[in-house]
């Protein structure tokens, strides 16, 4: 499972605030709450420590809690540097943690794409998001210029870092005394690799008045943009779509799978934390492949062996969350769009309740609708069968569709 790791101890003497910069207010919300929102709405994330100044825990999970970001939130008291923070969270994390991501509590405007790409990668290694650099970078002693380095060779680092649990562990058991400035550099002085994915330059590290200035414009922007009805001109506008074909214009999906110890068990894109999971060559995300057959049916497109047959090595492990992007992809070039979706999940084992509020958030933006529009339950089998004896867990789902509309 993936653990996120939020170092959020620092006294931020740069800043020149009373407030420890990673509560400073950013557009109406603490910093920190926007940062850890980031991994908190993400499926793929299990859990976040974050550590914070000594004494402030019970404060910093209130604050959390406020602001509907704490569920899956555990709170240690930092070190004194922010490599101690790490070391302290590393210490809380629970067995099952099996990837951990280390992120910058005062990075709040991360993309999204980063950490997906720092985390696929960090199942197999050491890997930083990291821009290349773009001015002339000079050595110094003593007020001047011994030495100007190669710069297609130098790249600024960010976060997050992502790293197999043992590799991390083994780097901090490791550490010599030496001052360390990210984790990274400790898996280096162990004489590993570290692999570097692009981030993104919106990604700033906020520990000046000035990065905050920048941050609130950046922030600002970004939320403006996204609620534009329309796409900058730099962007061809799509070919409308072909006239839709007749369908059935309701489907009807339905998956099962045993459980097996040794799985992660994912639902409706969330991680629900079990002694088994679920046997399959994807993620074997019953719900969703439920969802995903009852789309493709009321659009008379087949099933979901059709479109990701599972003799194919690329969906070998694949977040079903993909899989539904795509078959919304498939079925918005036929014309046509999801209206609504209804489904229940049969499991004996374990409750599912307080965990689907977040699949339906997952279901719903991926099909682009609604919170309302989509629909979860979770049921027994009343200990009758397979399911009742809790061997594996099945899901049944409804969908409909409808012409999508016409571009002008």
């Amino acid at each position: 499972m993936v653990y996120v790791i939020i170092p959020a101890a620092g006294e931020g003497q740069r800043m020149k605030s009373a407030v420890r910069k990673q509560y400073l207010d950013l557009l109406g919300r603490p910093m920190l709450v926007w940062t850890v929102e980031l991994f908190h709405r993400h499926p793929e994330v299990a859990g976040i420590v974050l550590a914070v100044p000594a004494g402030e825990e019970q404060n910093t999970y209130a604050l959390l809690e406020k602001h509907g970001v704490a569920g899956k939130a555990h709170l240690v008291a930092g070190g004194a540097d922010r490599r101690a923070s790490v070391r302290a969270a590393l210490l809380a994390l629970p067995p099952e943690a099996t990837v951990v991501l280390v992120h910058d509590a005062v990075r709040p405007l991360v993309e999204r794409s980063v950490i997906e790409a720092v985390m696929e990668k960090a199942r197999h290694g050491a890997v930083c998001a990291a821009l290349p650099a773009q001015e002339t970078v000079k050595i110094c002693r003593e007020g001047k210029v011994v030495a100007t380095p190669d710069r297609s060779s130098l790249w600024h680092v960010q976060t997050p870092q992502g790293f197999p649990r043992r590799l991390l562990e083994r780097a901090h058991e490791a550490w010599d005394g030496r001052t360390v400035t990210d984790d990274c550099q400790l898996v280096e002085m162990l004489g590993e690799e570290v692999s570097v994915v692009r981030g993104n330059p919106e990604n700033i590290k906020i520990t000046t008045p000035v990065d905050l200035l920048v941050a609130r414009a950046l922030l600002s922007a970004r939320q403006e943009c996204a609620n534009l009805p329309w796409q900058p001109e730099s962007q061809p506008a799509p070919p409308p779509p072909s006239p839709p074909p007749s369908c059935p214009g309701m489907g009807v999906g339905y998956d099962v799978h045993r459980l097996v110890p040794e799985r992660r068990l994912v639902l409706g894109g969330v991680q629900i934390p079990y002694e088994r999971g679920l046997a399959g060559h994807s993620d074997a995300d019953v719900l969703l492949h439920a969802v995903i057959d009852a789309l493709l049916g009321a659009a008379g497109l087949g099933d979901i062996g059709r479109h990701f047959p599972d003799t194919e090595a690329k969906y070998k492990g694949i977040s079903s969350l993909e899989l539904l992007r795509e078959t919304v992809d498939i079925i918005r070039r036929r014309g046509l769009m999801g209206r609504g979706v209804d489904a229940t999940i049969i499991a004996e084992r374990p409750r599912l309740a307080s965990y689907i509020p977040e699949m339906r958030q997952n279901i719903a933006t991926i099909v682009g609708l609604p919170p309302e529009a989509v629909n979860i339950k979770a049921t027994t089998n009343e200990k009758m069968g397979f399911l009742g004896r809790g061997e594996g867990i099945a899901a049944l789902s409804v969908a409909t569709v409808s012409p999508a509309p016409v571009k002008e």
